[in-house]
């Protein structure tokens, strides 16, 4: 099973930052020449959904109506978007591979983790742990308030949505 941890919007396509749960724990990058959001809908039609579709639901039941996350797979896929999925440099971070997010200047450091992957630190461990314990990060020409609403975002739709209504709802189309 492949885990997506972010796409990243580029100018020639997007790049996908990627690691196969079964071979190594090893992250790889594979260049598309497609737009981020383009293969974001690829990796939602392996499993049988639409993008579209999730952001409806999520539209309707959280009246979000910019920037609004894309959930795939229960537990394990629940993307949300940087800027407009219409903008070249859109990237679609994972928002259960997210471990922490730092501020740095006028970039943000994303640390990921393996997905499914829990940690018990306090919050003083987790901060001087954060580097150690995560598979990897990422520096994101963002400030960091935009990353951290939209995980505030994926965290509300975690704890409140059902996953049925996901489920019910992609079987429909």
């Amino acid at each position: 099973m492949i885990t997506i941890y972010y796409v990243k919007g580029t100018k020639q396509g997007c790049s996908v930052f990627y690691s196969n749960d079964l071979s190594s724990a090893l992250v790889e990058m594979i260049d598309l020449q497609i737009s981020s959001t383009q293969a974001l809908k690829m990796y939602a039609a392996h499993y049988h959904h639409s993008i579209e579709d999730s952001q409806r639901l999520l539209r309707r039941r959280y009246k979000f109506y910019q920037k609004v996350p894309v959930f795939i797979e229960k537990d394990r896929s629940l993307f949300f978007p940087t800027a407009s999925a219409l903008q070249w440099d859109c990237c679609w971070i994972n928002y259960y591979a997210v471990r922490q997010i730092r501020k740095a200047r006028h970039q943000s450091v994303v640390y990921f983790q393996e997905i499914g992957k829990k940690y018990q630190f306090s919050v003083r461990e987790l901060i001087n742990n954060a580097a150690k314990e995560s598979k990897f990060e990422a520096i994101f020409d963002l400030d960091v308030r935009i990353l951290r609403k939209q995980m505030d975002r994926c965290h509300k739709i975690v704890e409140d949505l059902q996953w049925k209504d996901m489920n019910e709802l992609h079987k429909q189309n």
